[in-house]
């Protein structure tokens, strides 16, 4: 699509962004939002882009990624590697690559943002060295360390603190050389800490040069004092051509009045960019399609395809959180019933949760809902209740607490969400007095006004429940939750009830662009003859305590379909599956239709080791009367339904079982002839 096309396509996105914004200023609510999308290259191959945080390759694309960045309108910004998440089980912290720039234009190391034409050799080394001490004025000289995983490197450490405008160096009582640890990471991460004393100053410089490429390592430092830092080594580095390659790693100060932040992560077989927070759906959809163009240029994308050609979402998520400024309180604070309201209102539209997920969807997934969780929905109306009846005030400890053991997984953790709350307030956590909410249940999609158009939809809903508050009280789904909603007619039929409700607001958000996305979501695997046969949700269950660092197993050796026709085929054909007969049910939109689970793979880690597959799965049509019928098969691995053509009529051989007389879904694993 041209970018002319791309700007009429998205015009009315904008004129509801917009409505969206006048119903918040009215209330005079200032309402960020930032979000997660991943990311994974156009061929991702090894466990690094499939379950494991970490790899071979996973770096080079972050930095590759960050320095399209710099190019898309970051000229001033510096890259940072920087610890990122530890999780239990791993044995090192992921790492993540921080880009930091100044809001007032002002350029960050503008030399060391300039590539080397070479190596770094040991002399221009101990040159920069000696320069870069004299730049920050201290007098002790830098220690030479030695490194065992790779003896060839060349190491200095310089002790040092920025106190009251000043830099103070201090000595270290350790025999020289130093002895680095015996681990992975940047040198500066491997200092022999523990063998000084207590008294002793930790914060230390460390110069590093691997394969002709200079590292400077950045202890934690107040603002002040890192751009100090960045001014003195920037002065220091000689011209270009007398250089190799610069990198930084460390800890670099947050985001504030004077910096701003954007991040790359590594995370289980994704990377992971953190947009800063947005005041506006327009900011946020300007800094999404800038890593959009990025992360093309370093030759990633947001979406998967698979060895047979279908495509899906990285995997990784695109979860979207909302708070308020860093300068300010999070809008939430003040507004527990509006909580309430996103509470009760998400728990009513399944398709909130099912329609814009990845292909891991229910209890054992990222994003489970809260009546997933194995949590009554009672309880979720009590505390709803609870939060309605507050009086006016700051209630931010209250709502986490009323919150906090509802909004989890099955094992309780408060990450695995639909709805988290672990950025909400925490005082006991490190990131967790944020005052964010974060929905999870968002996957990264192929096209950036996908991505914006899903997060200006849950804007829009956030505006609407200020000024319409959600009274309907929390009712349980039970078994129509799956056996209905993870099918993509009773998502889409749910999805314009939503959309509804917004017109009926005064917010018009374009249908088209959601629909596109069900269709690209819950591709058709068969069009013909009035039969329509699309892919559907499958909730995989867990397989027993199993896991592959954080990334969880599951058995996906099921799956399910939705086949639908439209009124009055019923009348004149017969449709059978696998030579047994559908139990039909009525759908949206006038149509008849079923959903179909089968077991499409021989798992031996399977909830069912011993069951075998039921493809190639047949589906045949017969016009009532006639001696022949049409056939279609999907064999293991296709896309698509194939067109096996015409043949003399079959007997039927029995019914479709179903798990309970109000479903609309069969099992043909259920009654097997």
């Amino acid at each position: 699509m041209s970018r002319a096309g791309q700007s009429r396509a998205t015009d009315p996105l904008r004129a509801a962004a917009r409505a969206t914004e006048r119903r918040l200023r009215a209330r005079r609510v200032v309402l960020t939002m930032g979000g997660e999308p991943t990311w994974i290259p156009v061929r991702p191959e090894g466990p690094e882009w499939h379950h494991a945080a970490v790899g071979p390759t996973k770096l080079g694309f972050a930095v590759a990624f960050a320095e399209a960045l710099r190019r898309e309108g970051l000229p001033g910004a510096v890259a940072v590697l920087a610890p990122g998440k530890h999780y239990a089980g791993e044995v090192n912290p992921r790492w993540a690559l921080r880009l930091l720039w100044r809001r007032d234009g002002v350029a960050l190391a503008p030399r060391a943002a300039v590539a080397g034409a070479g190596r770094w050799e040991r002399k221009p080394l101990e040159r920069l060295a000696r320069r870069f001490r004299a730049a920050l004025g201290v007098c002790q000289p830098w220690i030479a360390a030695t490194d065992p995983v790779d003896p060839t490197a060349w190491v200095r450490v310089l002790p040092l603190d920025w106190v009251e405008g000043a830099w103070v160096g201090a000595r270290w009582p350790l025999p020289r050389p130093i002895g680095l640890v015996e681990t992975e990471g940047p040198a500066g991460l491997r200092l022999p800490l523990k063998e000084l004393p207590e008294d002793c100053l930790r914060r230390a410089l460390v110069l590093e040069c691997r394969g002709g490429v200079v590292d400077l390592f950045i202890p934690p430092y107040l603002e002040p004092g890192f751009f100090a830092l960045l001014e003195a080594f920037d002065a220091a580095l000689p011209e270009t051509p007398d250089r190799g390659p610069v990198r930084f790693a460390g800890y670099p100060p947050g985001a504030s009045e004077v910096l701003d932040v954007v991040t790359l992560a590594s995370d289980p077989g994704v990377i992971e960019g953190n947009l800063p927070p947005c005041r506006t759906w327009e900011e946020y959809d300007g800094w999404l399609r800038r890593f959009c163009r990025a992360a093309e240029s370093a030759g990633l994308r947001s979406f998967r395809v698979a060895h047979d050609g279908s495509e899906s979402g990285t995997g990784g998520g695109n979860h979207v959180l909302f708070g308020g400024p860093p300068d300010g309180l999070s809008p939430f604070f003040a507004r527990p019933g509006w909580v309430a309201s996103m509470l009760r209102y998400w728990h009513r539209h399944p398709a909130l949760a099912y329609a814009f997920t990845g292909i891991y969807a229910g209890p054992s997934s990222q994003a489970p809902r809260a009546d997933e969780s194995g949590q009554e929905p009672v309880e979720l109306e009590i505390a709803c209740g609870i939060l309605d009846r507050l009086p006016p005030g700051d209630h931010r400890d209250l709502i986490a607490r009323s919150l906090r053991n509802l909004l989890t997984d099955r094992t309780g953790n408060a990450h695995r969400a639909e709805i988290a709350l672990d950025k909400f307030w925490d005082p006991g956590s490190p990131a967790g007095c944020m005052g964010l909410i974060e929905f999870r249940a968002i996957e990264s999609l192929p096209r950036p006004e996908w991505m914006s158009a899903v997060a200006l939809l849950w804007r829009s809903i956030l505006a609407m429940l200020l000024d319409r508050p959600e009274r309907e009280p929390v009712a349980p789904h039970g078994a129509v939750l799956h056996d209905r909603f993870f099918l993509p007619a009773f998502l889409r039929a749910d999805l314009e009830r939503v959309l509804d409700d917004l017109e009926a607001h005064g917010i018009a958000l374009p249908r088209t662009v959601f629909r596109e996305i069900l269709d690209w979501r819950f591709p058709a695997l068969l069009e013909a003859d009035g039969v329509t046969v699309r892919a559907a949700h499958e909730s995989w269950p867990l397989v027993g305590d199993s896991a592959a660092g954080t990334s969880r197993l599951v058995d996906a050796s099921l799956r399910r379909i939705e086949c639908t026709v439209p009124a009055g085929f019923l009348k004149s054909h017969r449709l059978t599956i696998q030579g047994r007969l559908p139990v039909w049910s009525r759908f949206p939109e006038g149509r008849g239709g079923f959903g179909l689970r089968f077991n499409a793979l021989l798992c031996a880690s399977a909830v069912h080791p011993s069951l075998l597959p039921d493809l190639p799965l047949e589906l045949a049509v017969r016009s009532k009367g006639a001696r022949t019928e049409r056939v279609w098969v999907l064999d293991p691995g296709a896309v698509r339904f194939r067109d096996a053509g015409s043949r003399p009529a079959r007997p039927i051989v029995g019914a479709l079982a179903k798990a309970g007389p109000d479903r609309v879904t069969c099992d043909l694993r259920l009654g097997r002839v």
